[in-house]
C-alpha cells in the first residue's frame, strides 16, 4: 500500500512556507551582510587613506564582537537553562500549561511571568498568596520593574516544591537528593514526583512531621517570607 506524499511545509492544513522563506531569507541576508566587509573594508580604505594595520583593525572589531558576545550569551543561556533543569522534578509529571495575562501557569504550583522589552513585568496572577524563590510575594497583579537577570517565578503559598540538586543533565533521578522548599507553610501540604515518590509535611506546633516513600536523600527547606528555615 503506498502512502501519500506529506509536504514538508505543511502540516495538518497548516502551511509553513511563510516561516520558511522568512528564515531562510535571513540566513542569506547575514551571509550577504557578513560577505560585503571584505570589499568594502578594501574600499573605504582607499577613500579614507587608512593603511593595511587601520583596515585589519577593522576586520578585528566586526569578528570581535561575535568573540565578545558569546561569553554573556552563554552566561545567561546556561543560568536560565540551569534552573529549567532543577525544576524537572516538579515538571516531569506533565503539569499543564495554562495562559494567563502576562505569563503562564504551570501545574497548580508555579507561575512563570513575561519580561517586557524594557525589563519590566505586568501580570495579573491567580487568586491566592504567590511567592518568589527570594521570599517576596505577591497577590492580585504583579508589577516590576526588574531588568533581564532575574526570571521572574512564583510559586503558590503553601506548595511543597521538588527541586533537584542536579541541574546539569536532564537524566537525573528525580528523587535522588530533591529538596523540598515550602513556600507560606499552612497546616500541611505534599508533593509527589513523576516515579511515584511522595511527600507529606505537617507543622505540628513549632516542629514538622513528614511521611514520605523515598529511599534517597532529600532535604526540606521552610519559606516564610525572606526567612529560610532549614528542617531537614
Amino acid at each position: 500500500m503506498k502512502h501519500p506524499k506529506q509536504s514538508i511545509l505543511s502540516k495538518d492544513g497548516i502551511s509553513y512556507l511563510i516561516p520558511f522563506v522568512l528564515i531562510t531569507s535571513c540566513f542569506a541576508l547575514w551571509g550577504f551582510a557578513n560577505d560585503i566587509t571584505n570589499p568594502m573594508v578594501k574600499a573605504f580604505s582607499k577613500i579614507f587613506r587608512m593603511s593595511a594595520t587601520d583596515g585589519a583593525l577593522v576586520q578585528v572589531a566586526f569578528y570581535g564582537g561575535y568573540f565578545a558576545m558569546a561569553f554573556p550569551a552563554a552566561i545567561f543561556i546556561r543560568k536560565y537553562t540551569c534552573l529549567q533543569l532543577s525544576f524537572l522534578p516538579y515538571l516531569r509529571p506533565g503539569r499543564a500549561i495554562l495562559p494567563l495575562d502576562g505569563g503562564v501557569r504551570i501545574g497548580d504550583d508555579l507561575l512563570v511571568l513575561r519580561l517586557s522589552d524594557e525589563g519590566t513585568i505586568d501580570a495579573s496572577l491567580p487568586d491566592g498568596l504567590w511567592a518568589e524563590l527570594s521570599g517576596l510575594c505577591w497577590t492580585g497583579r504583579c508589577r516590576q520593574i526588574r531588568g533581564y537577570n532575574a526570571l521572574p517565578v512564583l510559586i503558590r503559598e503553601n506548595a511543597l516544591f521538588p527541586v533537584g540538586v542536579n541541574d546539569r543533565t536532564t537524566d537525573a533521578d528525580d528523587a535522588d537528593l530533591v529538596v523540598l522548599h515550602w513556600f507560606q507553610p499552612d497546616f500541611t501540604t505534599e508533593c509527589t514526583l513523576a516515579d511515584g515518590t511522595f511527600y507529606r509535611v505537617t507543622q505540628i506546633g513549632a516542629g514538622f512531621r513528614w511521611e514520605t516513600n523515598a529511599t534517597k536523600e532529600w532535604h526540606l527547606i521552610i519559606h516564610r517570607g525572606s526567612e529560610e528555615q532549614f528542617v531537614r
